[in-house]
């Protein structure tokens, strides 16, 4: 499995992927619409994957969606690995990624692989659910009620760590 920029001609796989799993190419995190569709995109190829992401200044980045089309693969950590080399040689100090509360096998996918918790936004998704994007569901993963985004952070800055190797 390669990992590649999107071109062109990923774009309307590209919009499945976002229909098919978040909705709409319409994400909202912390009440702000991000079109996913027009921002960077890595492809597990042959479209077994995609990682959105953005630059959020200086030295952050965030992903904006993350999606293996086979769970378990790792496709996951193959997307998150390219995005952290880039990183990392652009001297960016951290990543970070949204996630909500119902979603348990993103929160212990993150924190194996290194993030740590930063912020809690409680009622997050109630209030994007009812001023944004009506089209969330109500419950997620296991029926749990989704209400709450989930903000998580990789230091990418040695120091910053809490003792592992990054």
């Amino acid at each position: 499995m390669d990992i590649r920029t999107a071109t062109q001609d990923d774009h309307d796989w590209i919009i499945n992927c976002l229909q098919d799993n978040w909705g709409s190419e319409i994400i909202v995190i912390d009440q702000e619409q991000i079109d996913a569709s027009h921002a960077p995109c890595l492809i597990a190829s042959p479209h077994q994957g995609l990682l959105i992401y953005r630059d959020n200044g200086v030295d952050e980045v965030e992903v904006i969606a993350i999606k293996a089309c086979q769970p378990g693969q790792g496709t996951g950590r193959l997307l998150l690995d390219w995005l952290v080399a880039q990183c990392q040689a652009l001297q960016k100090r951290s990543i970070i990624v949204t996630t909500t509360n119902d979603n348990l096998p993103a929160l212990r996918f993150y924190q194996k692989y290194r993030f740590g918790l930063l912020e809690t936004r409680i009622g997050a998704v109630n209030r994007a659910r009812e001023t944004i994007k009506p089209e969330i569901p109500l419950r997620g993963h296991d029926n749990i009620p989704i209400r709450d985004e989930i903000v998580l952070r990789l230091a990418l800055d040695q120091k910053q760590n809490d003792g592992t190797e990054t």
